[in-house]
């Protein structure tokens, strides 16, 4: 009787073990809530977009690059930077400047010639022709250059007043210098009529005169 009541109370004590070891066993396992198990379907945090506030977080301003600088090329040293000068005047150019100049004087008398025309329609006559004077011009030792003499070369005009006038016309010309080592001057007018109208007045041509004793 004695041995069976020790082999319940062993069984006793094994069962009360094992259940007692599953007891601790259930203590031991962790188990795992909803709340701690992650999601498949959480939400995915995306980066913040350029600019965009996060937070406290202060955007961050979109810088764009700068231009490169432009180079500029230096100017090439084997070329002129400025124009030539131009060449000195010699004295074969320096003849056309005088022609015209003379050419000018001569126009600026007209008006003389035609009062003295005028004139001699106030006296009833129409002057008809043409006629050319020649006029010498020289440059004395005090630097003036003055009318030396006059002459009438053709003349179909046949009015000696008219004549003498057109020749006088010469000492209004002012001239105030002459070509490069020229003494003087020979320049020749021609004048044209047609009934008491001047319809051509002009210088045809100059000579030059070099080396008249003062």
């Amino acid at each position: 009787m004695a041995g069976r009541v020790l082999g319940i109370a062993t069984a006793a004590l094994v069962a009360l073990l094992v259940g007692l070891w599953l007891m601790i066993r259930r203590d031991e396992a962790a188990v795992l809530t909803p709340h701690d198990v992650p999601s498949a379907t959480a939400e995915v945090t995306q980066p913040p977009a350029t600019g965009a506030r996060t937070g406290s977080a202060a955007a961050i301003p979109l810088v764009r690059p700068a231009p490169p600088p432009v180079t500029q090329l230096a100017p090439d040293p084997g070329l002129p930077t400025e124009p030539p000068p131009p060449p000195v005047e010699d004295a074969a150019r320096k003849r056309p400047t005088f022609k015209k100049a003379l050419g000018e004087q001569v126009l600026a008398t007209e008006s003389l010639i035609a009062e003295c025309s005028q004139q001699a329609m106030n006296a009833g006559i129409k002057l008809t022709g043409e006629t050319a004077v020649s006029f010498t011009m020289a440059q004395h030792a005090d630097g003036k250059i003055v009318l030396e003499s006059t002459g009438v070369e053709y003349d179909s005009i046949n009015n000696s007043p008219m004549i003498e006038c057109i020749r006088d016309a010469a000492k209004q010309i002012n001239l105030e210098t002459l070509p490069d080592g020229a003494e003087a001057i020979i320049g020749y007018r021609k004048v044209r009529l047609k009934d008491g109208a001047v319809v051509e007045n002009r210088m045809s041509e100059y000579s030059v005169v070099r080396g008249i004793a003062p």
